[in-house]
């Protein structure tokens, strides 16, 4: 019993903090407009600010220079939501980035990354290309949730050997496992939203969990990289929004594809 406690201490603060963040992110998206370009906007925001702080090994400093970048990034959906050229601002930030305050060259590819991901997150609420637009990222956000949670209980219940302990020293096979199967029968579950065949839905679901996975990997390769346990504090739990994110930003590019695909 004592184990179990041990394994699952950070259980409560998780699901309180990540049920409020969902319930908010999911009532903007559903009112869309401009409170979703909005909840879009902050997002943009907070997680080029917790690259910043990743890259200054957690001693970020709260000064002007440190929300520059999130400041313009910002204004990113705003501005797409009246057809500015937001691709051009994202990879304007991206370049800037890499002066201030840290000289690191990655820098520059992670807020293409974060900017891209988001942008296309938009692009898929609003585009004329699907219908029920909300319910196809309701899909993407269940499907990368369920892949995040199977991983995190049978991981946490059966452990076993590692993926990569040098990247990710939490990661077992047992959780991978346990979190694509979660998540290809949490999609067969709700693909009755969509139009998709039970292969599309299949395939989609396999390659939306393997996806947030490698997101997830990507996100604690880059804190090991810098000595940071967490992307930033504003979820008690999870981190910071790269935390809680960081498997979604590398789905959604995915099932883009898969749209345009299908």
């Amino acid at each position: 019993m004592l184990k179990m406690k041990t394994d699952f201490f950070d259980l409560q603060a998780r699901v309180f903090s990540g049920g409020i963040f969902t319930f908010t992110g999911i009532s903007a998206l559903f009112i869309g407009g401009l409170a979703a370009t909005f909840f879009l906007s902050i997002c943009l925001a907070v997680l080029s600010w917790e690259i910043f702080y990743i890259f200054s090994k957690g001693k970020l400093k709260f000064k002007s220079s440190t929300f520059i970048i999130p400041g313009f990034l910002f204004l990113v959906p705003f501005l797409n939501f009246y057809n500015f050229h937001s691709l051009t601002l994202i990879f304007g930030c991206a370049i800037l980035s890499v002066a201030v305050p840290e000289r690191n060259f990655f820098k520059f590819f992670c807020i293409l990354y974060v900017g891209v991901s988001v942008l296309l997150f938009q692009e898929i609420l609003f585009t004329d290309r699907i219908s029920n637009n909300f319910y196809h990222l309701i899909f993407v956000m269940a499907v990368v949730a369920s892949s995040d949670i199977g991983g995190y209980f049978s991981g946490r219940l059966i452990g076993g050997p590692k993926i990569y302990a040098g990247v990710s020293p939490n990661k077992t096979w047992a959780g991978s496992l346990g979190g694509t199967l979660l998540a290809i029968l949490v999609s067969i579950v709700i693909s009755p939203l969509l139009e998709y065949s039970l292969r599309q839905i299949l395939f989609i679901g396999f390659f939306l969990a393997i996806s947030a996975q490698g997101g997830d990997f990507i996100e604690s390769w880059l804190k090991r990289k810098f000595k940071v346990k967490d992307s930033g504090f504003l979820l008690p739990g999870h981190g910071g929004f790269f935390d809680r994110l960081d498997g979604l930003l590398a789905a959604i590019p995915v099932y883009t594809g898969f749209i345009y695909v299908f």
